[in-house]
């Protein structure tokens, strides 16, 4: 085998400045090479599409405006829709972008994705978890982010000033979330700048409210839903620039704060749940004076408690939320030496298996957990991605076998509700016919020629054309609809081809279940 090196003249220089190219891939689509050309204009930074078929590499389209873009990375699906995510400079979050035809269309803006040191928890009257502040690099973010169970949206809105470190919880009169405090000095993220004002998350922006506590970051906050009060207690305060953990506790009606007794010892970094079904508040873990805390407390509204458990977490940075749909805390705490999660019942810790995802780096920084009312699942940030723990995951189990052509059939995607249930195709007669059918009940019926419909009670089918590739994907909308969870439906794909016994080849068939 043998490299050639091919030089082609680009008109890359016609766009003036300095640009980096990379991102190169196979466009199956339009059956060319495309690559992404990324640096600086006379008008700023740009980011453009190129082809190049063998020839002279020629321009495809500019991305005229990317807020700054300093760092990009594409690749193109097999529909030949070419998709671009570009981090920005001025404010932080990223953007996904996506090419088809003659245009680019922003298809989300500013994920929470990256992002350290954030508060989260969710909005129930807007369906949405909020996520706001953190800092990447010493870097804080502004805006904030909005989770709706597929996607984030961003908007400009956020607490002034930028910060980190701050404490959030749903809102005890149902308006939105509530934030308290957070670290503001970009310089240095570790004790600095504390704040001690007031937030209120109204689902459109930030609204200044009357203050109470002292100044302070990384305390432990969570909504008490029986007595409609928020809890806030511990963190740090900075009197004199070091870190000095706090014991004291505070509620918060949603309009005054009041103090109440204090923890018996001072702490920070650790996690607050409340516990719905025992009616009380409960603690884990943290940070004092001497080092990381492995106990556990909870808060009745008058007094604090120290429990006795055996088996407990191990000591490290927590992130707690209550699920209602199991019954029991679930944490995840982000130790030293592994990320583990864990359940409490009410009385003991047990280990939860759900494998967690590993990231290089995530141990050093506190998880960001809450729960989402509306789809009934417990959300895990672990400062680079949003995870969801699940009582019914979304999954695809192929099953029996399919006849004449050789045809790939899978799902490209977790069928999840309000998402798209795309059916992928691959390797299909170049051009042919293709279909899809749709059924609520698995079956192995003989047709002849050694083939069998693999699915019964149909509640639809969809029909189109393979690319030239061969590639031939079939999609089929899926309700935004929580009820759908749980739901099983059965696929199977058949393509034209009159090479096949029949004139026709069958595929495998697919359970797909909707779920998270």
């Amino acid at each position: 085998m043998v490299l050639e090196r091919h030089d082609a003249s680009s008109p890359l220089g016609a766009l003036g400045g300095a640009f980096l190219m990379y991102g190169s891939f196979w466009n199956p689509a339009a059956n060319r090479i495309e690559f992404v050309a990324n640096g600086s204009t006379s008008g700023g930074a740009q980011i453009g599409l190129f082809a190049w078929t063998g020839g002279t590499a020629q321009f495809v389209a500019a991305l005229p405006s990317s807020g700054g873009a300093s760092f990009s990375n594409a690749a193109c699906d097999p529909t030949g829709r070419v998709h671009l995510v570009a981090r920005t400079t001025t404010t932080g979050p990223g953007s996904v972008w996506v090419f088809q035809g003659n245009s680019w269309q922003l298809v989300e803006n500013a994920s929470s994705a990256l992002r350290i040191a954030g508060a989260m928890a969710f909005a129930p009257t807007h369906g949405r978890a909020v996520f706001t502040g953190g800092y990447a690099q010493s870097t804080r973010f502004s805006g904030t982010s909005l989770w709706d169970g597929l996607r984030w949206t961003w908007t400009a809105a956020a607490p002034t000033p930028l910060r980190g470190q701050s404490a959030s919880a749903t809102d005890p009169l149902g308006r939105g979330v509530v934030l308290f405090g957070g670290e503001n000095d970009t310089g240095n993220p570790f004790g600095y700048g504390v704040r001690g004002d007031t937030w209120l998350w109204n689902g459109s922006t930030w609204l200044a409210q009357t203050s109470g506590p002292p100044a302070r970051s990384r305390a432990g906050m969570v909504l008490d839903t029986a007595r409609q009060r928020v809890v806030l207690c511990g963190g740090h305060a900075s009197p004199t620039g070091s870190p000095v953990p706090l014991a004291d506790t505070w509620e918060w009606d949603g309009a005054v704060w009041t103090q109440h007794a204090n923890m018996p010892l001072a702490r920070a970094r650790h996690a607050l749940a409340y516990d719905a079904l025992r009616a009380r508040t409960v603690l884990f873990g943290g940070q004092d004076t001497v080092g990381m805390r492995d106990d556990t407390l909870v808060w009745d509204g008058v007094a604090w408690t120290t429990l006795t458990t055996p088996v407990r977490p191990p000591a490290g940075l927590p992130g707690m939320a209550f699920d209602l749909v199991r019954g029991v805390v679930t944490a995840v705490v982000h130790a030293p030496t592994a990320i583990t999660a864990w359940t409490w019942d009410g009385s003991a810790w047990a280990q939860d298996l759900t494998p967690l995802p590993v990231v290089i780096g995530a141990n050093g920084h506190q998880p960001q957990v809450a729960y989402d009312t509306v789809r009934g699942r417990v959300l895990y940030h672990n400062g680079v991605a949003l995870h969801a723990f699940s009582p019914t995951p979304a999954t695809a189990v192929s099953y029996g076998a399919g006849c004449g052509r050789n045809v790939g059939f899978a799902l490209a995607h977790p069928p999840r509700p309000g998402g798209v249930l795309q059916c992928d195709l691959v390797d299909a007669v170049p051009n042919a016919l293709i279909g899809v059918a749709v059924g609520l009940g698995s079956a192995n019926i003989p047709i002849g020629n050694g083939c069998a419909m693999l699915t019964q009670l149909s509640i639809g089918s969809r029909i189109a054309f393979a690319l030239p590739s061969g590639f031939g994907p079939i999609r089929f909308g899926l309700a935004n609809e929580p009820t759908l969870r749980g739901l099983t439906v059965y696929l199977q794909g058949a393509v034209l081809d009159p090479n096949s016994p029949a004139g026709y080849a069958l595929t495998n068939g697919i359970a797909a279940t909707i779920g998270d």
